[in-house]
């Protein structure tokens, strides 16, 4: 079966409209927003009946993600579960592996999710990302993030500040 790969860069045309926050939003996309890239990659799969093995994400996504998240190297790279120096490499590849692209998009999905929670405000999500907290043991947020197992317990605690659940 031939691979597909999927570019960040291509288009998806002009009659799609959103209203996610421009920070959210992939340079060089049209205002394709993060959420919406794996949306598409996903529909790809199930409209091209092509198994999640046989599609491929270019290493230059890592860069506009961590552009629009505003998020450090090292700290993507600890994301996706890789060394600083693979992530640097992985930059410049032609298709990630399977592992890098889930943990892309369970990260994409709770950014997402969290720029909604705070409505909308990067700043004041980021605030709260870098900030110790009692309620997950006195670790940011921020350091949670490279394991699905912290990306849920984050998740959980967006969950308490969007229903207003505290405690």
């Amino acid at each position: 079966m031939e691979k597909f790969t999927f570019k960040p860069y291509e288009e998806f045309g002009d009659s799609l409209h959103f209203e996610e926050p421009a920070v959210a939003y992939i340079a060089g996309t049209s205002g394709i927003s993060l959420q919406h890239f794996f949306e598409k990659y996903v529909q790809m799969v199930k409209s091209t009946a092509m198994e999640l093995r046989d599609l491929a994400v270019v290493g230059s996504f890592l860069e506009l993600l961590q552009k629009a998240t505003q998020i450090k190297a090292e700290i993507m790279a600890d994301i996706i579960g890789v060394s600083k120096s693979k992530y640097y490499r992985l930059l410049k590849a032609e298709t990630l592996d399977s592992n890098a692209i889930d943990a892309l998009a369970s990260f994409t999905k709770l950014w997402h999710y969290g720029l909604l929670v705070f409505d909308k405000d990067l700043i004041s999500f980021k605030a709260w990302l870098n900030t110790r907290n009692e309620n997950m043991g006195g670790i940011m947020p921020l350091q949670l993030l490279q394991s699905e197992n912290g990306r849920r317990e984050v998740e959980k605690a967006l969950d308490r500040i969007e229903y207003s659940v505290y405690g």
